[in-house]
């Protein structure tokens, strides 16, 4: 049952108000509390250059933040066409310093472009390789694995 109009003004009753207030208030609180743990096991991943050869990337790449157990990284070469042509996994082990690392890639033509490397705790979680049906991802160098060789 609804009250009348005229009712609201006679009486002063007014209708009840979501209380926007208090629910934003509540969700920075929570987000303020939940933001360091979000970030503490976050690592900042960052392809500094890279220089394409006939059959190898050679690419300097910097990871910033705290690994703090092993973790997997891929990295990826693609030609024009955005199909891999180079296509390799690093394990990196636990460390607190920012590093910069510097692979070599072995492709199977010269390079277009080279992705930002992505890492996750769990190696399943990176994406697979899209090379050209038929094409063969090529051998990996120490300490670089293709999906083929991995331990």
């Amino acid at each position: 049952m609804e009250i009348p109009p005229h009712l609201h003004e006679r009486y002063g009753i007014r209708k009840k108000r979501f209380p926007v207030g208090f629910v934003a208030g509540l969700l920075l609180i929570i987000s303020l509390v939940a933001y360091p743990f979000i970030i503490r096991d976050q690592v900042t991943i960052r392809l500094i250059s890279w220089q394409a050869n006939a059959t190898d990337v050679t690419l300097n790449w910097r990871y910033e933040g705290e690994i703090p157990d092993t973790v997997w990284c891929l990295i990826e070469v693609q030609d024009e066409d955005r199909f891999d042509i180079g296509f390799a996994f690093v394990e990196l082990s636990q460390t607190d310093a920012n590093r910069t690392l510097q692979h070599t890639v072995t492709t199977t033509q010269r390079a277009f472009a080279v992705l930002a490397p992505l890492c996750e705790k769990d190696i399943t979680r990176l994406p697979g390789s899209f090379f050209k049906p038929g094409v063969i991802p090529p051998a990996q160098l120490p300490p670089l694995f293709a999906p083929w060789q991995l331990p």
